[in-house]
């Protein structure tokens, strides 16, 4: 098994950037950040190709997506990132998460994890929505079960009872879903706070008060701001509820909660789980809704360690 120790974003300088281009405003936020300041390394896009949804014709149109190399088809652009790393390591990688789905993160992060002897650094970067009032009705679950297959858990006769640590978001009811139908018997939740205040009183709104959690003490606050004292939290509960419980992982709300969940799932594999709870699909666009950029420039980076 091997760690990952965090890093200075500022001390790390990529070769390689990942991204994407999708539907909301944001999604192109990092890779045009990247070209404003010089980069000269290697640009994979994966394209999402989301036809007339909200915002991904300007974004597809964007002139700098010729110094990028798109890709549509996902196994092929997971093929492209395994090869770079292969021809040219070690690689320093920069992921912007802002608006791959879960699933994809969790198979991107993967394949770092997997060829980790040809990665020199990882910087994940996050740009956070502005403020759009939510919606306050209950919205059908379209996906709700391990992020990827490798994230189902261990079985261990030792562990008969469930922690679950939920990621907030501010979508109507969707923590206490799932809580309905897993059934715990721990809840943490962990509320961000940090871009703006709106969102903080629209996550309390949402999520019912968090009436659902036992102790006051099960609801932690964190620094949207601050991921790396995110991690050194989620695996300090991950790590003391281990011990007794199976642990599963919910990360709701914002982008950069489900990277580091993912992360540590990875080096704690097999024994973390980490599921999503999905109300948007590519066939039911009503589900999804476009983001703006706030202007918050969220990183956290590490490297391996045996």
């Amino acid at each position: 098994m091997f760690d990952v120790i965090l890093l200075d974003p500022k001390s790390t300088k990529p070769d390689l950037f990942i991204g994407c281009v999708g539907y909301e405003n944001r999604s192109l936020e990092a890779f045009k950040k990247n070209m404003a300041s010089g980069f000269v390394g290697r640009s994979l896009i994966f394209d999402y190709c989301s036809g007339d949804l909200f915002s991904y014709p300007e974004n597809r149109n964007n002139e700098l997506l010729n110094k990028a190399e798109l890709i549509e088809d996902f196994g092929n652009f997971i093929d492209a990132i395994s090869g770079y790393l292969t021809e040219n390591e070690p690689v320093s990688v920069q992921l912007d998460v802002t608006s791959f789905d879960r699933e994809k993160l969790a198979l991107i992060l993967k394949k770092l994890f997997d060829q980790s002897s040809q990665v020199a650094t990882v910087t994940i970067c996050y740009f956070p929505m502005a403020f759009s009032p939510p919606s306050h009705s209950l919205e059908i679950v379209r996906s709700f079960g391990p992020v990827i297959p490798a994230f189902i858990g261990e079985a261990s006769f030792s562990r008969d009872s469930l922690a679950l640590i939920i990621g907030a978001g501010y979508e109507y009811g969707r923590a206490v879903g799932a809580i309905d139908m897993l059934e715990p018997d721990r809840i943490y939740c962990m509320s961000p706070v940090g871009t703006d205040p709106r969102f903080e009183v629209e996550i309390e709104k949402n999520n019912l008060e968090f009436s659902f959690l036992d102790e006051d003490e099960l609801l932690q606050r964190y620094d949207l701001l601050r991921p790396d004292t995110l991690f050194y939290d989620i695996r300090r509960i991950v790590e003391f509820e281990n011990q007794e419980r199976n642990v599963l992982i919910l990360p709701m709300g914002p982008k950069i909660f489900a990277a580091v969940s993912i992360i540590l799932a990875l080096v704690l594999h097999p024994s973390i789980m980490v599921w999503r709870h999905s109300t948007a699909t590519t066939n039911a666009p009503s589900s999804t809704s476009d983001a703006m950029a706030s202007g918050a420039d969220i990183r956290m980076a590490f490297k391996f360690s045996d």
